[in-house]
Formats: structure tokens, C-alpha cells, sequence
């Protein structure tokens, strides 16, 4: 996953600046791909780097640029490379057309088939570039800014937090769903100036005004500072002249792609290990499970890879999408406790003694069914807990349209040891 960097004010000076630098700065260390900054007034500056390894002369350049223009806003993008070269720059945040610009972290499963079928045309190879197009797409004259871009989030499966700016009316917009975190912060400093900042990651907001020190005591700067998490599923304007940000829609988020019907091995020389099999319409539902778990086995034994391979691909994302790596917390003490076991005959992964909130995002990625044991009588040491059940097929088909996760996945057919 990426991370997005945001502050905005009435007049962003040298300070600002600094603080905004110093967040894209600190965001890509584990973001190391390529960074990408836009703001008002044609302000547009890609690398195909991280933003640590530009030579102090270059990052000197970038902070004189930016004090020069005349935005009152700035985002910046630190990429984790999953789905296009990062060494070409058109693949690289932020993406625009001639309707607006969108910076977006994330993951989008359905940007080849969204591409397809509205004759979409757009030289990029990244799943992110979809997004201005598609709402290009919606935005006609009988379609205001903001219904296109609800139209657009309920044709999107995946994972995002977005930002979009649309250049004829010069409003900017935040969204996502319950996939990516994000955080605001409203600042006011002693002086009465107040600045909205916005970031990936929570902790690296704290740092924000609290460098002065007085002994061993951090000083806080600000007078006064304010965290807003955005709800998923809204849709959010920010407002520049009164600092504000305001709801102005709602939209319901596709988070996968749950069209299952039936599937086979991928042909020889497919990249897919699913290929769309012929109609099944006309067969009961326990003819479909009985195919379908011939055609899981059938995919196993193609890549030559076993299930709990598969599960251990699916940990290390799920680690990113449940946001246990921004808690200083990670997937595998969550699962210290956990019982995690498979079987075959059923093709299912159990997972017993799990906290509720995580299974939840099981639930979003991978269609789990929490359930708790018969009898239980729930306690204050129990509450919380619970168990989930996963298919086979909700596991492979997780990996199938994840772009990083499927290299992994070669590297095993190709017997490679992978490494987190």
C-alpha cells in the first residue's frame, strides 16, 4: 500500500512547507517506489524514486518551488509500486485528464474490466489511472462533479482513499472505503493561523508542531489541534476560505468482485489461474459447489502451490488492509492467539479465537463467516472474540486480482523463497 501526504491553509509559507515535506519525507522510507506532489496553479512534480533519495540540491529545488507558487494546498503521493513500471513516470501519482487530478492508495481489482467496457482509452499501466477517466466518464452536462464521481466509486472493487481534484470548478475532494485509513488533522497555531493536515498515517500527524523542546519535555506548538477520521462511503469537500471540510454525498463501495460463477484452470500460456468456464445456469447449486471445488483443486495443482502458501501471500496484505501495520502492531501477533486450520474435504480455513474487528476485514476481502461455538455464553473474556470460516476459492481469488500478490504467487511456482 502507498501513502498520501495533504496540508492546506490560506497561505502556505516556508514553514508549512517543511512540515509537508518533512511528512512526504518520512512516508517514503517504506514507500520507496516513486513519490509525486500536485497543488493549485499547475503545481505537478513526479520522480520515480522515494522522495529520501533525492540529493539535498534537488529536495532545496522542490521546497523553493513550492514557496514560490501560489497553492493553498499540497498532496503528495509516496508509491508502492503493484500494477505498472515505476521507472516510466506516466504510471506514477498523480494522474490526471481534463477533467481533474487523483492521487489514490490502494488497491483496485476491476480497472481491466472497468477499462474494457466503457471504451476507456489511456496510455497508463497502472490500476489507479482508472480513476479520472472513469469519472470523466460520468461528468456530462446533465451530471454534476459530484455525482460523477459517486457514479465512478460504485463501479470501482477494491481498496482506495482518493483525492480528487476537479480543475474546472477548482474544488477538491476526499473518499474511501473501509479498505484504506486516513487521517485529518485541523491545527491552529498561537498566532490564530489554522491548517488542515492530512496523512496516511495517524502517528505521523503527532510529530506535526511538537518539535520544540524545552529539556526533556516536547513543547506542543499549537494552540489548539483536532483529528478527524472520514467515514467510508463519503464523499468530502474541502473548503479552502473557511478551512473546513464538509460531507456533500454518500455512495455505497464495492469492496470485491462477488460475481462467481463458475471457473477452470487457466489455459496453458494464461496469466489467469481462473478462466471463465461455459453457462452453469442450468445446474443445482450442488452440481456448481461440486465443480467449483474440482476447478479449486484443479488451480492448486496448476501452480503447484498448496493453500496455506496461499494464506501466508493473503497475511502480509491483509496486514496493510486491516491497518494493524499503522498501530505499531502486525498481522502475526493479532494471530498469536488464533487457532488457524484447513480442510480439504470442505475446502475451508478455520480461524478460531480471533478479535471481532479483525475478522471483520476478513469479511470485506474475503467474504468470511464469523460464527462463535454452540453454547457459548459470552463473557467479558470472551467478548470480542469469535471465529470465521474462509473458502478456498474466496482465497485464490483474493490473490488472482491482486497484481502484487500474483507475482508472489509466480515466484513460488518458480520455486522462490518469499520474503516480508
Amino acid at each position: 500500500m502507498c501513502e498520501i501526504q495533504f496540508v492546506i491553509g490560506k497561505d502556505l509559507n516556508k514553514y508549512t512547507i517543511d512540515e509537508f515535506l518533512n511528512l512526504l519525507h518520512s512516508g517514503s522510507y517504506g514507500n520507496a517506489d516513486a513519490t509525486g506532489i500536485f497543488g493549485e496553479g499547475g503545481v505537478l512534480l513526479k520522480w520515480n524514486t522515494a522522495f529520501y533519495k533525492l540529493p539535498f540540491e534537488r529536495s532545496q529545488q522542490v521546497w523553493k518551488q513550492l514557496a514560490n507558487s501560489e497553492t493553498r494546498w499540497l498532496i503528495g503521493h509516496n508509491r508502492l509500486a503493484t500494477q505498472g513500471s515505476e521507472t516510466l513516470k506516466k504510471n506514477n501519482h498523480p494522474f490526471r485528464n481534463d477533467t481533474c487530478s487523483v492521487v489514490h492508495n490502494g488497491i483496485i481489482t476491476n480497472d481491466d474490466i472497468l477499462k474494457e467496457k466503457y471504451k476507456l482509452n489511456y496510455p497508463e499501466q497502472t490500476d489507479s489511472a482508472i480513476i479520472p477517466h472513469l469519472i470523466s466518464h460520468y461528468f456530462t452536462d446533465d451530471t454534476d462533479e459530484v455525482q460523477a464521481i459517486k457514479l465512478a466509486m460504485e463501479k470501482i472493487t477494491g481498496s482506495y482513499s482518493i483525492f480528487v481534484f476537479m480543475h474546472a470548478s477548482q474544488n477538491l475532494y476526499y473518499l474511501r472505503n473501509t479498505g484504506s485509513l486516513f487521517e485529518f488533522m485541523r491545527a491552529e497555531r498561537s498566532n490564530g493561523e489554522v491548517l488542515i493536515y492530512g496523512s496516511t498515517k495517524s502517528t505521523s500527524l503527532s510529530g506535526i508542531g511538537a518539535a520544540t523542546m524545552n529539556g526533556v519535555f516536547a513543547m506542543d506548538s499549537l494552540r489548539s489541534r483536532t483529528k478527524f477520521t472520514p467515514s467510508s462511503g463519503r464523499i468530502y469537500q474541502i473548503v479552502v476560505p473557511e478551512m473546513n471540510i464538509k460531507e456533500v454525498a454518500s455512495f455505497t463501495p464495492k469492496i470485491g468482485n462477488y460475481t462467481y460463477t463458475a471457473y477452470g484452470p487457466a489455459q496453458s500460456g494464461q496469466g489467469n489461474i481462473w478462466a471463465e468456464a461455459t453457462d452453469t445456469t442450468k445446474i443445482s447449486k450442488r452440481q456448481r459447489k461440486r465443480q467449483e471445488q474440482a476447478q479449486v483443486r484443479e488451480a492448486l495443482k496448476e501452480s503447484d502451490v498448496d493453500i496455506q502458501e496461499y494464506w501466508d501471500i493473503i497475511m502480509d496484505e491483509m496486514d496493510y488492509l486491516s491497518g494493524l501495520y499503522a498501530q505499531n502492531d502486525n498481522i502475526d501477533a493479532a494471530f498469536q492467539e488464533a487457532a488457524v486450520s484447513f480442510h480439504d474435504k470442505s475446502q475451508t480455513v478455520v480461524v478460531e479465537n480471533i478479535s471481532e474487528v479483525l475478522a471483520d476485514q476478513f469479511d470485506l476481502y474475503l467474504r468470511a463467516r464469523k460464527w462463535y461455538p454452540q453454547n457459548t455464553i459470552l463473557t467479558p473474556s470472551t467478548k470480542g472474540t469469535c471465529n470465521f470460516t474462509v473458502q478456498y476459492k474466496e482465497v485464490l481469488t483474493f490473490v488472482e486480482n491482486n497484481h502484487s500478490l500474483k507475482r508472489d504467487l509466480a515466484k513460488l511456482t518458480e520455486g522462490e523463497k518469499i520474503t516480508y
